[in-house]
């Protein structure tokens, strides 16, 4: 990917196992459609830049749909992956490694599962946040964190005009 992308609405990206997807330096890719990238153990799905000393942007997934990111790598990202608008998401067996900013993000209306998960070399882990009038889930389960500079993980609310009218659901465990 040589310049910036985007999956359009209504149209869906579905990434086979065993992918290399090259990310050039600063680049980004937009999801309004949906993301299927699902790999197995054996065929991962790769996500990082043409040459290793580069970062790629950011996977900015803006959609009323369902993502599904599972056995992906995503190496040498800024932000590698950031979760907004009314989606439901999972992310189970992927690997974030060398992210200079925060691995994976999730804000607004959305429904998120993190399985099995492995952020290392990266400044923040997982920032899950809320917005004004909004209902957010996120379950974080059997992930590993390692050599994070910032935070593994952190939960935070926002609000509109000083009221605070959302809910936030967080489930962290045996991480």
């Amino acid at each position: 990917i040589t310049d910036n992308a985007t999956v359009p609405g209504g149209q869906t990206l579905t990434i086979q196992p065993g992918v290399i997807v090259w990310i050039g330096s600063g680049r980004s890719i937009t999801v309004y459609g949906a993301i299927q990238a699902v790999g197995t153990s054996a065929l991962h799905i790769t996500f990082q830049p043409p040459i290793n000393t580069q970062f790629w942007n950011t996977f900015s997934v803006n959609n009323s749909g369902i993502n599904i990111f599972s056995y992906c790598d995503f190496v040498n990202a800024t932000n590698a992956l950031a979760f907004g608008g009314t989606t439901s998401n999972q992310v189970n067996y992927c690997t974030f490694t060398n992210v200079s900013n925060t691995a994976l993000s999730f804000k607004d209306l959305t429904t998120n599962q993190v399985m099995f998960s492995t952020f290392q070399d990266v400044s923040n882990g997982i920032a899950v946040a809320s917005g004004a009038y909004t209902l957010l889930y996120a379950n974080i389960m059997n992930c590993t964190f390692s050599n994070c500079l910032g935070q593994a993980v952190s939960v935070g609310q926002g609000g509109w005009y000083g009221y605070n009218q959302e809910t936030l659901f967080s489930t962290i465990k045996n991480c």
